[in-house]
């Protein structure tokens, strides 16, 4: 039976806002929900001005299927989060 490879995935997602405010709000709002992670996934948000930084990682396959899935679930997840906060702070 062949082994399902170990894979190691990095991601860097940097989000353009228009003021600081903006980055601030997605950081703070963000923040308490990045405790747990699944099992090989690894996050790290850093801000910069009117950037937000988000990097995303995944480490090794220890004999599991479509971890993947896993990764881009996550990353879906976090944006999703990040259009609400982004919706409900919008001042028109």
């Amino acid at each position: 039976m062949q082994k399902d490879p170990d894979i190691c995935i990095d991601t860097k997602i940097v989000i353009e806002c228009k003021e600081e405010k903006e980055v601030q709000t997605i950081f703070k709002t963000l923040n308490p929900d990045n405790k747990e992670f699944p099992e090989g996934l690894k996050m790290e948000v850093q801000t910069n001005r009117t950037q937000f930084l988000l990097k995303v990682g995944f480490r090794g396959n220890r004999g599991r299927k479509n971890n993947i899935n896993t990764l881009i679930n996550t990353i879906e997840e976090i944006m999703e989060h990040v259009a609400i906060i982004r919706d409900v702070t919008k001042i028109d």
